[in-house]
């Protein structure tokens, strides 16, 4: 198989980063997890990085076999202030930027962008109506 054999979507936050950390490492190594930002309200576009580092550099710590990075609950107004702050753990190699069809043109644009920069590629979220397995 030439992808992971997992991919769950855990939380930004320390209790989801330590649990990930305790798993074996054979484990860990199968499994690259969609890792989601929390909704921000209100931080400005200037210090949106700080916030973001403080919730991405746990993760990308623990995500040394990659991993995508989404912000799903990002304002309009922080779309490209929340591009550049993520393309920073694109660029480590580490995570990959995460769009989807029902995102805004400019959200799309972004993550496209960074993934063109970061050669990592690109995860598209897409939502799957009713029951499937």
């Amino acid at each position: 198989m030439s992808g992971p054999l997992y991919v769950p979507v855990l939380p930004t936050k320390p209790h989801a980063a330590g649990a990930f950390r305790g798993l074996w490492p054979d484990v860990r190594a199968a499994i690259r997890p969609l890792w989601n930002l929390p909704p921000l309200p209100g931080v400005a576009p200037e210090t949106l990085a700080t916030v973001v580092g403080k919730y991405v550099d746990p993760v990308s710590a623990v995500s040394r076999h990659g991993g995508w990075i989404d912000a799903p609950f990002g304002e309009d107004a922080q779309t490209a202030a929340l591009a550049d702050a993520l393309a920073v753990y694109c660029e480590w190699g580490r995570l990959r930027p995460v769009t989807g069809p029902e995102r805004t043109e400019a959200q799309q644009a972004a993550a496209v962008e960074t993934a063109r920069r970061c050669l990592r590629g690109l995860g598209v979220r897409v939502r799957v109506t009713g029951e499937w397995d």
